[in-house]
């Protein structure tokens, strides 16, 4: 479908697990044609699965994340490259950037190209996954898209360990199955 919004975006972090760039390149595109086929749409969803294969290949250093995913979707969209180009020199939040002037006062809307830059944002600027956690529910807007990949793929950097202990609890104690009692 048109749709510039961020769910083929939502969907790929685990694409990034495929050790070809080419390859996660390809199912981010072939991820995005089935409900997001725009340019923007495409964009994204190959920004964040070459964010996540980036940590978990250890191809860098957190601060040259920007380049990469810009450097491998530039043939994408040239929209969004430019736009994850701009936010990768905030130094200071800048909600008219990261949001848009109709979203400035509401947050991060459900728009693939600017999801991923604020993940990208968040990545970038905050050291460790607890913040990044916060700084994502701060930034208002669709706080739940940003916050599950910018937790998840600081994860993937940070390891596992670093996730909130409550999230870890919450989710043993309350969603995966108890074992069996004799």
């Amino acid at each position: 479908t048109d749709s510039i919004r961020n769910g083929a975006a939502m969907r790929v972090t685990p694409l990034g697990i495929l050790k070809d760039e080419k390859a996660v390149i390809s199912a981010g595109l072939i991820n995005a044609s089935v409900t997001h086929d725009t340019p923007s749409g495409r964009a994204s969803s190959v920004c964040m699965a070459l964010a996540s294969h980036y940590f978990l290949y250890g191809l860098g250093q957190t601060k040259d994340l920007f380049k990469y995913c810009i450097a491998l979707t530039g043939g994408v969209d040239s929209e969004s490259t430019r736009y994850w180009e701009t936010v990768s020199g905030m130094k200071v939040l800048d909600p008219v950037l990261l949001f848009g002037e109709t979203d400035k006062d509401i947050g991060v809307p459900c728009n693939g190209m600017r999801t991923a830059g604020a993940v990208m944002y968040l990545i970038s600027t905050f050291p460790d996954t607890v913040a990044v956690l916060k700084e994502s529910v701060f930034l208002g807007g669709d706080t739940d898209s940003v916050a599950a990949l910018a937790t998840g793929i600081k994860a993937i950097e940070c390891g596992l360990d670093s996730l909130p202990k409550f999230l870890i609890k919450e989710l043993v104690e309350n969603v995966l199955p108890q074992p069996m009692r004799e």
